[in-house]
């Protein structure tokens, strides 16, 4: 009984120490990207952008709605998640949504996107370990979407969504233990 309780909190201790280097550090640098590469990644505040093509939708309690005219997209965030953005150059950015003191967040890198299906050479350049268990297909707000796990060197286990719409690649990434609070968050994501 000794034995499994000290594995249980070594465990906590691993997946807290990894949910802090993914929130402080290992967010907003996509490998391959133009930013990463050339290290001219600065991230900006953002206040949800100014949209007068598409209404605000009224958040649910302990939400608040994010939107973007830039990328098409409005989505739905617990409140409390700092949003971040980084322009990737050539057309691609990253948005941070993280509450390092709650060690929860997600990423959402995109990117244009010329073809309609996700081909092998798109999943080697964004996932280089090239691990991509339990996929299977979702939907998010009709478009198709890659749904499964991963892993990286520096955040461990991950979950992640893909989905093009509209000539944009949507990659939405998390931690591995935070793969349910990621599918109810995407359930609000609206193309605008």
């Amino acid at each position: 009984m000794r034995l499994r309780t000290l594995l249980f909190i070594g465990l906590c201790v691993a997946l807290l120490a990894s949910a802090a280097y993914f929130l402080n550090a290992g967010f907003g640098k996509r490998v391959g990207s133009a930013a990463a590469v050339s290290g001219t990644q600065t991230p900006m505040n953002l206040p949800v952008e100014d949209s007068s093509a598409s209404p605000a939708r009224p958040p649910p309690s302990g939400s608040l709605e994010y939107h973007s005219n830039r990328y098409h997209f409005s989505i739905f965030y617990p409140q409390g998640m700092q949003v971040s953005f980084f322009d990737e150059g050539a057309g691609a950015g990253t948005f941070t949504f993280q509450n390092v003191q709650a060690a929860q967040g997600f990423q959402v890198f995109v990117v244009p996107y010329g073809g309609n299906r996700i081909d092998e050479d798109r999943f080697h350049r964004d996932e280089p370990s090239g691990v991509r268990t339990g996929m299977r297909e979702a939907s998010v707000d009709g478009a198709l979407a890659a749904v499964f796990y991963s892993t990286s060197a520096s955040l461990g286990g991950t979950y992640e969504i893909w989905f093009i719409h509209d000539g944009l690649l949507y990659e939405v990434t998390t931690l591995k233990p935070l793969d349910t609070q990621l599918d109810g968050i995407l359930g609000s994501w609206r193309f605008i």
